[in-house]
């Protein structure tokens, strides 16, 4: 609602799992909104804030890249294991 409208609610949440998992390149994901909005250019900004505030949202929430949290979850299974 921050952005503007409701439609963007999608986007968000596609930033935010895209920075987290790094399943595939941000920026490929950022090219693929500009592709798909070319014809509603007025849409590509917008669409780009969201997936940023996605990430940013991301960034703060989790704060630990995906490599870092893989290998404490392996320490603390070990741990376990003991």
């Amino acid at each position: 609602n921050r952005l503007g409208s409701v439609k963007l609610a999608n986007i968000v949440p596609l930033g935010a799992f895209v920075a987290q998992s790094k399943i595939i390149e941000f920026k490929l994901v950022q090219n693929c909104i500009k592709e798909k909005f070319s014809s509603k250019e007025k849409l590509i900004p917008i669409n780009l804030a969201a997936l940023e505030e996605g990430k940013k949202v991301a960034q703060t929430t989790w704060g630990l890249e995906p490599v870092n949290r893989i290998q404490r979850t392996k320490q603390n299974w070990k741990l376990q294991i003991k």
